[in-house]
């Protein structure tokens, strides 16, 4: 689980704001793994944040780059670096681009992965076929690649991708955990019932 990802407008919360929502998503999510999104174009409020994360127990943060200034990737890696040694925890980069202004290129995820503990990249945006190059990567470098194409599920997962993380899961949770379970088993073309039987007859007409 992503916590103060972008569908959350995370960078319109205070800092003491954000650890609040932090310290409740992790009592109501436990005993699931809450990964914090930390991202602060101040490395100092970043590294509070994920300090906090730490505290609560959280297994990992998420960086994006910083937004609204220009930067390099060399100044991307230097944040990303500074932030994962200030925290402690390990670091799930976070590429949206349209969102950030800001694309993580391949050299500098390779250059961060060898140097701090990268568990993981989420792959989010427009650039689908970005997928192909950083799922080979990351079996190179030891992280997983994360998806953010939650509506391209079955592509996602036959390139290799460990997992998806997206906004439709937090409107149709049921849904996108069948899609997934599905997906893996690789029977995309011999779908289940929707919606299952056990859930209220009221949620079929919101699902299209």
């Amino acid at each position: 689980m992503l916590a103060l990802g972008s569908t959350g407008e995370f960078p319109h919360f205070t800092i003491d704001e954000r650890k609040h929502a932090l310290a409740t998503i992790a009592e109501l999510a436990a005993p699931l793994p809450v990964i914090a999104n930390v991202t602060d174009i101040r490395p100092r409020a970043a590294i509070e944040i994920g300090r906090c994360a730490k505290s609560l127990g959280l297994p990992a943060i998420a960086l994006m780059p910083p937004s609204f200034f220009p930067v390099s990737q060399a100044d991307m890696l230097a944040y990303f670096l500074h932030v994962a040694e200030g925290v402690g925890l390990p670091v799930m980069l976070y590429n949206f681009p349209e969102l950030t202004g800001k694309r993580i290129d391949l050299p500098t995820i390779a250059a961060f992965a060898d140097r701090a503990p990268m568990c993981a990249i989420k792959q989010s945006g427009g650039e689908f076929a970005y997928h192909r190059e950083l799922i080979p990567l990351g079996r190179e470098k030891n992280f997983a690649v994360m998806s953010g194409s939650d509506t391209r599920l079955p592509e996602v997962f036959k390139l290799g991708a460990a997992g998806c993380i997206g906004g439709l899961v937090n409107i149709v949770p049921e849904l996108m955990v069948l899609i997934e379970r599905v997906c893996r088993q690789g029977a995309a073309r011999r779908f289940p019932r929707w919606p299952p039987r056990s859930c209220p007859s009221s949620g079929a007409s919101s699902i299209n």
